[in-house]
């Protein structure tokens, strides 16, 4: 309940202030897209920019109203493969983890125990190195 008030607050604040903030970020994130990318034109870059940057607010403001928390994890080398948390290539039912190449994100709900594996970690396991 209390990290619910915390996000609704955070969600408030950051609607007051948030077009002179997103104006400046997309000005600034343009001008450095300009000078890394000489023959793309600057009305494209802007563009560009903009959708980026008011799709990241829009995801920032949805997480902050959200009843999750949000975790990322990795796997180690030396675990045993685990098809619930682990994506890998071959066949990794008799493989233990090589190295993790991606991690994965789980959320938790609010007053549950449970937690909801959303992307998978990927692995390369030591049988497919």
């Amino acid at each position: 309940m209390i990290r619910q008030a915390f996000g609704d607050w955070a969600v408030r604040y950051t609607q007051r202030n948030s077009q002179e903030k997103k104006r400046k970020i997309t000005i600034d994130v343009s001008g450095l897209l300009c000078a890394l990318l000489p023959g793309t034109q600057k009305e494209d870059i802007e563009k560009f920019v903009n959708k980026v940057v008011t799709a990241a607010i829009y995801l920032k403001n949805e997480l902050s109203k959200a009843q999750v928390v949000y975790s990322c994890y990795w796997v180690k080398y030396g675990d045993q493969f685990d098809k619930v948390v682990m994506q890998a290539n071959g066949a990794p039912d008799e493989d233990k983890v090589w190295m993790c190449t991606f991690p994965g994100l789980a959320k938790m709900v609010e007053n549950k125990e449970a937690k909801y594996i959303v992307v998978k970690a990927r692995a390369v396991l030591q049988g497919t190195s």
